[in-house]
């Protein structure tokens, strides 16, 4: 399976309309210092350093990032400039050995949506953890592209979305179907850690702590939705769609907003905030 953050143009995009504020990543790398107080954490996924940046700021102790994708490590590393942070190419499968020795937290966010056999990368993950560490598991609350995997599940959401976008998805997800690639909702969505936190604190965790910081308001247009699914840089978009059928939903999709009137780049605004399970490894392994 092609890794499509191996794509330049992915990477550079993959901000779309994901711009979280400075000061609620600061908050919630703050809570995760003061709740967890790790000497070695690692970031597990780091993405484009959203919040590994913030935690080598907030944090007294090392901070270990590992992300299977080169540009996004080179992304974060040109953000960074420090060449005490640990940033590793690699499979999160073997963090444990990529690592070097085992460390007392682990921060994962929006990750367990990519992997075919979920359960068995989070313990792998989890390997690289001490028993007594802290596992901090996240997610944003928002919309609209963080919460598309359980929008396929579970229809419409009256409490993040308006009309419009309602049935923009809704449309989406119709027309896939009708091209005989219906969307198949992960078994632990990015949009939703609680699949995660359960099968964990069945093998070998205990909850301790939550996180949640301030809302923000998150501004989005149909445009930057369509670009993402262009460029496919969210899952829900590229996995189990080839080229020839990405680029027809792009152009179906055009043609709907053209249909209803809809304006491509008028921005519309949503709640976001961030929130996050913090769970203690009690024991070694799965039971």
């Amino acid at each position: 399976m092609e890794n499509i953050y191996e794509r330049k143009d992915a990477v550079e995009n993959y901000g779309l309309s994901r711009e979280i504020p400075e000061g609620i990543l600061k908050s919630y790398a703050d809570q995760i210092a003061e709740k967890c107080n790790p000497e070695r954490i690692l970031d597990a996924g780091f993405g484009t350093g959203t919040v590994l940046v913030p935690l080598v700021e907030s944090l007294e102790g090392k901070v270990v990032g590992i992300d299977a994708s080169k540009e996004m490590v080179k992304k974060v590393r040109n953000t960074l400039n420090d060449d005490s942070v640990d940033l590793i190419q690699g499979d999160l499968h073997d963090a444990h050995n990529l690592i070097g020795s085992k460390v007392d937290a682990v921060h994962l966010k929006a990750v367990t949506h990519i992997p075919t056999d979920p359960k068995k990368f989070l313990l792998s993950t989890l390997d690289a953890l001490e028993v007594g560490g802290y596992f901090v598991i996240g997610k944003e609350y928002s919309q609209p592209e963080d919460n598309l995997e359980s929008i396929g599940k579970y229809g419409n959401s009256g409490e993040i979305f308006n009309a419009e976008f309602s049935d923009f998805y809704k449309e989406y997800f119709d027309e896939r179907s009708k091209l005989g690639i219906p969307f198949k909702v992960p078994e632990m969505p990015a949009g939703d850690f609680d699949p995660a936190v359960d099968f964990l604190v069945g093998n070998g965790y205990e909850c301790v702590g939550k996180i949640r910081t301030d809302e923000w308001s998150k501004a989005v247009t149909f445009s930057e939705v369509i670009k993402a699914m262009e460029l496919g840089t969210f899952s829900v978009f590229h996995r189990g769609v080839s080229e020839d059928q990405s680029r027809h939903l792009v152009q179906h999709m055009k043609e709907y907003c053209d249909k209803k009137g809809l304006d491509l780049d008028v921005e519309m605004e949503f709640p976001a905030r961030l929130d996050a399970s913090i769970l203690r490894k009690v024991s070694g392994g799965e039971k």
